[in-house]
């Protein structure tokens, strides 16, 4: 996460092999710990509609994450496409599927730089 969207934690999107191109504020964060099988059903029936999923897909859900011990929801708020730019994953690991940093300055690629 960055903090250069607005003041706030920001959190920047790419697909694999592409470039950044989206980013948006963090709004909020909750997090689920030591969960169990009656939680997930819980959480799911709370906040299945916040995260998009149709009510005759919670099953479904529920059979992918009835065994997971934690959970993090993260609210995003003013979704933005950028023009697209590198990132630097070094020290992250090239199949990192996430990172924090504390500004996205410290792992972009300016043209003079090489990866």
């Amino acid at each position: 996460m960055g903090k250069d969207c607005g003041g706030r934690p920001g959190v920047y999107f790419k697909n694999m092999g592409e470039k950044v191109s989206v980013g948006a504020r963090v709004s909020g964060v909750r997090t689920f710990e030591n969960m169990n099988p009656s939680n997930v059903r819980e959480i799911l029936e709370k906040y299945s509609r916040e995260d998009g999923i149709s009510r005759d897909k919670i099953d479904v859900y529920y059979e992918l994450f009835k065994d997971k011990k934690y959970c993090l929801l993260i609210y995003l708020e003013n979704p933005k496409g950028y023009k697209q730019f590198e990132i630097n994953k070094k020290g992250f690991g090239s199949m990192a599927a996430w990172m924090c940093v504390g500004n996205i300055d410290e792992i972009r690629v300016r043209r003079s730089q090489s990866l």
